[in-house]
């Protein structure tokens, strides 16, 4: 973080630019790291832009019980990639531009789970009501489920609402 902070107590003036370079985020909960972790970032008072978000997803370990991510195509890097804008009002959030773009990008590799996606989404409009444009594409997804999801206490019956005709 570089930059300075001018102005009062009750009315800040940050200049602040922000950086990380060759970074790496490890995600416990989906099972991910994400490795050369590119980021750079302004903020002032007015607004926070998001210059580059960039990053090469992958799984945490391999060979897990499943044995799906030993399968995994690493043929084609995956990628994730971001840059947008924030315009700031009142230290409240304003105007939102921005766009993701992901590549093959894994979002999660865990025993029971497995999603690898790839496109393009925008985000635009005013805080909160953002409107979100894009298409997505699964490229590679598993679920495991274990018997006991099939399992109930009752007996399995036909709702009553089902007309059943012989």
């Amino acid at each position: 973080v570089l930059g300075e902070i001018e102005g009062t107590l009750t009315k800040p003036e940050p200049d602040l630019d922000l950086r990380i370079e060759g970074g790496r985020l490890d995600y416990l909960p989906l099972g991910i790291r994400v490795q050369d972790l590119q980021f750079h970032g302004k903020a002032n008072e007015r607004l926070v832009s998001l210059k580059t978000l960039s990053g090469t997803p992958v799984p945490l370990r391999r060979g897990l019980k499943s044995g799906f991510v030993d399968a995994l195509d690493d043929s084609r890097k995956p990628s994730v990639a971001a840059t947008g804008s924030m315009r700031i009002q009142d230290w409240q959030p304003g105007v939102v531009r921005g766009n993701l773009a992901l590549d093959n990008a894994l979002l999660s590799a865990k025993d029971d789970q497995l999603r690898r996606l790839s496109g393009k989404v925008d985000v635009s409009e005013t805080w909160p009501g953002l409107s979100v444009q894009g298409r997505m594409r699964v490229e590679q997804g598993y679920i495991a489920l274990d018997s006991a999801t099939f399992f109930t206490t009752a007996p399995i019956e036909l709702d009553e609402n089902l007309l059943v005709v012989r």
